[in-house]
């Protein structure tokens, strides 16, 4: 269960790395 775990900190940083690209 390390995916879920790692999935919610994941989708944090990709709006966070969107926002910077974008």
């Amino acid at each position: 269960m390390k995916c879920r775990s790692f999935g919610a900190p994941i989708r944090s940083i990709l709006v966070i790395w969107y926002e910077i690209n974008g």
